[in-house]
């Protein structure tokens, strides 16, 4: 037997959290009257219109120059945008909370010697630049670092230069994963993660959680007797 705790984080996938992130830049830019924005989390290069959070403004955020890179710890300054979409300060109803106001029991006591996997985006973000199979918070951390640095040279195998070459959010989803591990869910540095695309022949992902919390919430299983 076993007690199944599950919670979706409706708006927290990577595409979600890519739009709040931008959004959030543009209303920055915006408030100081400015309609152009630089910003670390993305290389040179990069360039899209954003509206910005107060859905009127449009904004355009631009990826930072390597001389503007050279002088400051992109990884630093694109995690402190990054974090403050992970909303720590709403009440907690039921503690312990994680973020947004969610109860979930404490990692460090509740799942302490049990494996601890994550799936999808996570593995699609870590997997083709080398982090394999079981690895610390801290080794995303690091890969955020390298990773934000913009400089496709530091990778040594040819595929994963061309991986980071062809992804303009490779910096910011990094450090969106990092964040909504450490800094929501509460997982400490120093803990082992495992990421997969299959445990047992069962494909993972999102799509099993969800399907489990719109089951329960509709009551689909229940059944009456006449």
């Amino acid at each position: 037997e076993y007690t199944l705790y599950q919670h979706s984080y409706l708006g927290y996938g990577l595409m979600e959290a890519r739009k709040k992130i931008k959004a959030l830049i543009a209303q920055e830019a915006s408030a100081s009257g400015k309609f152009s924005v630089e910003h670390p989390c993305f290389p040179a290069g990069f360039r899209e219109e954003v509206t910005a959070g107060d859905g009127k403004s449009q904004v355009t955020i631009k990826g930072m120059s390597k001389d503007a890179l050279a002088s400051q710890k992109s990884s630093d300054t694109c995690y402190q945008q990054v974090r403050r979409i992970i909303n720590k300060d709403v009440p907690c109803a039921e503690k312990p909370c994680s973020f947004e106001g969610v109860y979930q029991p404490e990692l460090d006591k509740t799942f302490i010697d049990n494996p601890f996997y994550i799936f999808s985006y996570f593995y699609d973000r870590t997997f083709p630049l080398g982090v394999r199979d079981e690895f610390k918070l801290a080794d995303v951390k690091a890969l955020t670092e390298k990773v934000c640095k913009h400089d496709v040279s530091l990778f040594a195998a040819k595929e994963q230069q061309e991986e980071v070459g062809a992804e303009n959010h490779y910096c910011m989803d990094l450090a969106f994963q990092y964040s909504l591990l450490r800094d929501g869910v509460g997982m400490p540095e120093n803990r082992t993660v495992r990421s997969t695309r299959k445990i047992k022949d069962a494909e993972t992902g999102w799509c099993l959680g969800a399907s489990l919390a719109v089951l329960d919430q509709n009551k689909y299983c229940k059944y009456k007797s006449y």
